[in-house]
């Protein structure tokens, strides 16, 4: 089943909070909530939250992120990679 958001008709909005890592995408009634987290504690993973009619915020995917693949060609994924991985 796709995204709500995929379906819906008209023009969206982004706001960027970066102080608190946040970004909100606004589509009619939908919502969704993208984190990385705030400035001094960033993370390389994203959790992404989804709210309908203005309702409570539910979480829809957690820790998500790129695969890396290593030179050995083991892949990791995004929590292991995550763990490696150092935010600039």
């Amino acid at each position: 089943m796709p995204p709500a958001g995929t379906r819906a008709t008209g023009r969206g909005r982004v706001v960027s909070h970066e102080a608190a890592g946040e970004f909100l995408f606004e589509i009619g009634p939908l919502r969704y909530r993208l984190s990385i987290g705030a400035a001094e504690a960033r993370s390389p993973l994203l959790r992404i939250e989804a709210s309908v009619d203005g309702g409570e915020w539910r979480r829809v995917c957690d820790d998500a992120g790129m695969l890396i693949r290593l030179p050995s060609g083991a892949v990791l994924s995004p929590s292991q990679a995550g763990e490696r991985i150092q935010v600039e």
